[in-house]
């Protein structure tokens, strides 16, 4: 019973822990970084109690989660950037009278 005690209180403490991430990344703006770091707590604590996994490869699995979804973010974010510049370069040709190049 001790152990159900204890691993429940684990999970709690490390979804405690992702919620408190969040709430610092809403007041200081870097949202991105902050919920990428509380998806990787709550991973972690969530690898370790449901599949008992060792710890070390639980703080491994956390960081690597935190890292795909901050790359991800960040990924989309350039493809967007990409996306809106590409489409001010047609708008800019066109402007130009040099529609004639097929864009």
């Amino acid at each position: 019973m001790g152990v159900l005690a204890a691993q429940s209180a684990l999970l709690a403490i490390g979804i405690i822990l992702g919620l408190i991430c969040s709430a610092i990344g809403l007041f200081f703006g870097h949202i991105i970084l902050f919920d990428s770091i509380a998806l990787g707590i709550v991973a972690g604590v969530c690898c370790r109690h449901f599949l008992s996994v060792h710890p070390a490869l639980c703080i491994v699995i956390g960081i690597g989660i935190a890292v795909a979804v901050l790359a991800t973010k960040h990924l989309r974010w350039i493809l967007d950037h990409r996306r809106t510049d590409d489409a001010n370069l047609r708008s800019g040709i066109r402007a130009a009278g040099l529609s004639y190049f097929r864009i």
